[in-house]
């Protein structure tokens, strides 16, 4: 059956979808005041309401459903139809009573008749709250009363972090605001506010770090904020400051931050070492975005699997279930394959060919890998060598050309498993040639085969290797519609550690398409130094690697955008990394179908706030899921 209207209060006639007519023994044309006419349409009243929630307090509206006939006659059935919310967190009905919970938001309200007919009305709620952060100390017993007091610019405090125009999952949790107090400054108000939301905490320097205070939203804040701003638009974020007298009041100037409509998913893997007065230990550790409890990253294996060697250059299994970990970088490069849901090896270390780089296929059954350490007794090759998912044992080779002096290395495998995207060292350099350690020069290319049972073809170059420059570090995006990489460039002309594709301290992101000629384009955004990072025109930003889902800015399938992460030495806020040290960020990348060659397509980025800060965090990996994991 035919949907055969749905209608507003306030609209011109009556809006009908279908030529088919609800006779009375159809569901949804019967009511007790007509029982006889096809309805035409429902109209819900109020038609467009906004409600105030101050301080979590819940707010109740009636509403009421006039059934309109084809006749022209009306009949109220507002205890024959169902009303519902079309986005539950907001509010609940019970019969035609509507109570809001805490958050606020835009939704729709419908009231359906029977199976087929029902009218829609469109809901507006706002919040207002105001908090005391309960780490606070010494805080007076009202504290939004002392800023009242005449505008002191001289009071203004900075804030430094996050940068304006970062966009944020809802559900990140954690995440902290930084700014730098004015002399004389004693009590802050940090605001939340945009059309939906008017939300202010009150706190003092509760985390003083480097001459500059922290704040931590507290889960009730947290909600209040990210859920009622969920895919609604930029929030305008703001540090006020007074003294204990409320005497006067100094305005920072704001700042605009988002949150996309769809929650991050999936788990991010990453190499973390111990703190630099113990450089000895490493580890592989994980973060699971789709928990709701997990707040730091949980260690999944270090060096008790390797014979006390690092563990370090890694991949996962697109499902989550089996890691590879390849020890001792390109001098050794012997890998341990390992059962994240029993934390047992599947193959144990050091037990089959050696794999520098790995990348893994989209069904899980295999993994392509690099290696041409010509010290190593056993094993060479400086093409993309193809080996067994389950058991470690080599496949085959995929011929490009690969030299001494010219290995491939850095290999991807694309989602739909018919492309390899990998680094094409132009010259070797630091170390003995025919090791795939730091190389400049490096391009891009790509093999590709029509099938799973084709033979992949000859390399396509995607960009060009020059003489003081080197793209390095591919990754296809989910869907392999574009290619994230890194890209260096020589300050002398020559190598000095900075355009060598290994710690390049000018490493920049970059993403370009997956064919030839495409144009690189630069995510100046993502890129950009912090409010701290004083006299740094570059950071390092180094190892792009895309989240596996596709997600929504706003609602209504409307802003699709990706999430990329990638390591970056640059100040986190009034945190500094240690010397040398990397810690890891993200940043969305918007409207991935027609990015590239349309300009920047990344936001503002904003660091991982689960990672350990003292340590050095870079190549993270992600999965689409988490296997039941034994920590390790």
């Amino acid at each position: 059956m035919g949907m055969v209207g749905v209608g507003r209060a306030g609209m011109a006639g009556v809006v009908v979808f279908s030529g088919i007519a609800l006779s009375a023994c159809d569901d949804g044309g019967d009511t007790p005041d007509q029982p006889d006419q096809p309805v035409a349409s429902i109209i819900v009243e109020p038609a467009d309401l906004t409600l105030m929630i101050v301080d979590g307090r819940a707010v109740t509206a009636e509403y009421t459903a006039t059934a309109w006939y084809r006749d022209g006659t009306t009949s109220d059935v507002t205890g024959d139809v169902t009303f519902g919310l079309d986005d539950s967190r907001m509010g609940t009905f019970a019969g035609a009573t509507l109570t809001t919970r805490d958050i606020g938001g835009r939704a729709e309200v419908r009231a359906t008749l029977g199976d087929d007919a029902y009218g829609i009305a469109d809901l507006t709620i706002k919040l207002q709250a105001s908090h005391v952060d309960p780490r606070a100390a010494d805080l007076p017993p009202d504290p939004g009363g002392l800023f009242g007091g005449g505008d002191a610019p001289e009071l203004a405090p900075s804030l430094v972090y996050p940068a304006s125009g970062v966009l944020l999952p809802p559900n990140l949790r954690q995440f902290e605001i930084h700014w730098v107090p004015a002399p004389g400054s004693e009590v802050f108000a940090v605001s939340f506010t945009s059309p939906l939301i008017d939300v202010v905490v009150y706190t003092t320097c509760a985390f003083p770090l480097n001459g500059g205070c922290i704040y931590v939203p507290d889960a009730e804040v947290w909600r209040s904020v990210a859920e009622s701003s969920r895919g609604n638009g930029p929030v305008a974020v703001r540090a006020d400051a007074t003294d204990l007298a409320g005497s006067r009041v100094g305005h920072g100037e704001p700042i605009e931050i988002g949150f996309s409509f769809s929650d991050m998913r999936g788990a991010l893997y990453y190499w973390t070492t111990s703190a630099p007065e113990d450089g000895t230990a490493t580890a592989i550790m994980r973060f699971d975005f789709g928990s709701e409890d997990q707040v730091a990253g949980e260690r999944v294996v270090g060096t008790e699997m390797t014979e006390g060697h690092c563990v370090g250059c890694h991949a996962l299994s697109p499902g989550g279930g089996t890691l590879l970990t390849s020890s001792e970088g390109s001098d050794g490069a012997m890998v341990l394959l390992l059962d994240l849901s029993t934390g047992d090896p599947i193959v144990p270390y050091d037990s089959t060919p050696p794999s520098a780089f790995s990348s893994w296929s989209p069904d899980n059954k295999q993994y392509v890998g690099v290696y041409a350490n010509e010290q190593s007794a056993g094993w060479l090759s400086y093409d993309l060598n193809i080996f067994d998912g389950a058991t470690g044992e080599f496949v085959a080779t995929i011929d490009v050309g690969g030299t001494e002096n010219q290995p491939a290395n850095h290999p991807d495998w694309s989602p739909d498993g018919n492309r390899i995207v990998y680094t094409q060292v132009g010259q070797a350099v630091n170390f003995d040639p025919g090791t795939i350690a730091p190389a400049e020069q490096g391009s891009l290319r790509m093999v590709e085969r029509s099938s799973a049972d084709d033979p992949f073809g000859p390399p396509v170059e995607l960009t060009i290797g020059i003489q003081g420059e080197s793209s390095y570090y591919p990754s296809f995006s989910p869907g392999g519609y574009n290619i994230a990489f890194n890209r260096s460039v020589c300050t002398d002309g020559e190598n000095g550690g900075d355009c060598d594709a290994y710690d390049d301290p000018g490493a920049t992101l970059f993403i370009t398409g997956p064919q030839a000629g495409a144009t690189p384009v630069r995510l100046d955004r993502a890129n950009a130094p912090g409010p701290t990072d004083e006299g740094r025109t570059v950071v390092e930003n180094s190892f792009p690697r895309w989240a596996p889902f596709f997600y929504l800015k706003q609602a209504a399938g409307f802003g699709p955008l990706y999430w990329i992460s990638f390591s970056s030495d640059r100040n986190y806020g009034l945190h500094t990394p240690a010397p040398g040290a990397t810690l890891l960020w993200m940043a969305a990348i918007y409207d991935p179908y027609t990015s590239v060659g349309s300009g920047d397509p990344s936001s503002t980025a904003f660091a991982l706030p689960f990672q350990d800060l003292a340590n050095d965090n870079h190549m993270a990996q992600w999965t689409s899921g988490v296997a039941t994991p034994r920590s390790r």
